[in-house]
């Protein structure tokens, strides 16, 4: 069973794992997206078509009770779940052909999609998830298996593609986007589901960009809310897993500890500690090794504690592990903060700013000999990442729109523009990361449209170029 361990080692990992899995393989050239667009002029009215649901459409009912009804069907329905899941390794011609034309009928999920459309028109989701109650071992797998959720709404979507439903198409990619931006909305690992939800449901969107009489979605795209929006909640939740996992850590910069109130506090950071590593080894070796550690670094905290403010009386009138760990939470809460407040900023200097903060932790983490009793231990490299990861999905947005001004420019013209220039400056997306437009070329005949690695010399150290063609 997996659970929720924001071991913020362990994020660090999924984070960069999903980074990994996103860009295929670690490489340094480009990865290259070919399209072939047929011209489509942009709809009248703007927004004829949707992928966000309309403020009149929403029913004020929360979400995730229709999600969590959607898994006991999935759960008592595995051998249909499979059939669905088969159909999406099928190409769109494929589909077409007379044995699949009503192969929805054959494997009915009518009560799923039901479910899923009641989803997408609720004005709010809380997933009710006892984070207070069980911190650190909070048991996510009905957020995991949302991706389950995902598989079943490829199947569909790429049905209705083949079948040039373009417009069920649209409303079952709006209750997969729906899906992602619920689940992006909550804590890091949530958001990471979300952002893998979105990134299924985006490269079937890519398929219908690209067929033949399919309607032009530039305004569409652009309703969809930032993902980078988000992340602010869910870095203030990541906050309240320390105080949920160590009660103590709410009174520890308020008074000074009592040797009971000590102990009770070496207690829970042990605990936390082994929830964090997973450790297999007895209480008294940890507690052994975690008073080497505090015997070690004290002479640092005091110095940080002075740092924070603190009354060198003040200080020694502390329990020694008390003065340890109140340093770490100071420094912790210190990092949190700049965290926060780097969400604020555009994402060039957020990047930058998340990246700083990550140095500091790290250096703390090697002025305490990389010991896995440092806070800075459980927080890595995580919103730097996590960040990124958000922002790479913002960015795919602004892709497509631009790709869909592209079609309205050749509904009119025959071809593409030779530059950005002869677009409505009005229209023309910026990416996200930048602020500017992205890199661009064409003969009027062939054009690229490049997005710039904002990594640089990261594990994911590629450009992204969509080379795109005229459909004759």
């Amino acid at each position: 069973m997996l659970k929720y361990k924001p071991t913020f080692l362990l994020i660090q990992f999924l984070v960069i794992g999903w980074l990994v899995l996103q860009t295929s393989s670690v490489q340094a050239d480009d990865v290259v997206v070919k399209l072939t667009l047929h011209p489509s002029p942009l709809p009248v009215p703007a927004m004829k078509y949707r992928l966000m649901p309309a403020a009149d459409k929403l029913d004020n009912d929360n979400a995730s009770n229709h999600y969590r009804r959607i898994l006991s069907f999935t759960t008592n329905s595995k051998e249909r779940y499979q059939k669905h899941v088969d159909l999406t390794v099928l190409s769109l011609d494929e589909l077409r052909k007379e044995k699949y034309k009503n192969i929805f009928d054959q494997l009915t999920f009518e009560e799923i999609f039901y479910e899923l459309e009641k989803a997408s028109r609720c004005n709010h989701c809380d997933w009710q998830i006892p984070y207070e109650r069980f911190h650190v071992e909070t048991n996510l797998n009905d957020l995991q298996e949302m991706r389950q959720i995902a598989r079943l709404l490829v199947s569909k979507l790429r049905w209705e593609i083949a079948q040039k439903r373009y417009d069920d198409a649209l409303n079952t990619a709006l209750s997969g986007i729906m899906l992602s931006r619920n689940l992006s909305k909550n804590s890091v690992i949530s958001s990471l589901i979300g952002y893998a939800v979105f990134s299924i449901i985006h490269k079937q969107l890519e398929e219908i960009i690209t067929q033949p009489d399919s309607p032009n979605l530039y305004w569409a795209f652009s309703e969809i809310p930032k993902f980078t929006g988000s992340l602010r909640f869910s870095a203030d939740l990541e906050k309240l897993f320390l105080l949920y996992a160590v009660p103590s850590f709410k009174n520890i910069n308020k008074k000074v500890f009592t040797r009971s109130e000590a102990k009770q506090l070496e207690t829970e950071y042990l605990n936390l500690y082994k929830l964090n590593q997973g450790s297999i080894l007895s209480n008294d070796t940890i507690r052994t090794k975690l008073t080497l550690w505090i015997l070690k670094v004290y002479p640092d905290s005091v110095k940080t504690l002075e740092k924070y403010g603190y009354q060198k009386k003040t200080i020694n009138q502390m329990q020694t592990v008390q003065a340890v760990i109140l340093s770490e939470y100071l420094f912790a809460t210190e990092m949190q903060d700049r965290v926060s407040s780097s969400l604020i900023l555009n994402p060039k200097k957020a990047l930058n700013r998340l990246k700083q903060t990550s140095r500091l932790m790290n250096k703390n983490w090697n002025q305490h000999s990389y010991s896995k009793f440092d806070l800075s231990n459980f927080m890595g490299e995580t919103f730097y990442y996590v960040y990124y990861a958000a922002l790479n999905q913002d960015r795919k947005i602004a892709e497509f729109r631009t790709i869909e001004l592209l079609r309205d420019y050749l509904s009119k013209h025959n071809k593409f523009p030779t530059s950005f220039d002869q677009l409505d400056s009005n229209l023309l997306p910026f990416d996200p990361a930048t602020g500017k437009p992205f890199l661009y070329k064409s003969d009027g005949v062939k054009a690229t449209l490049k997005i710039e690695q904002v990594i640089p010399n990261s594990h994911q150290s590629y450009n992204r170029v969509y080379e795109l063609s005229i459909a004759k």
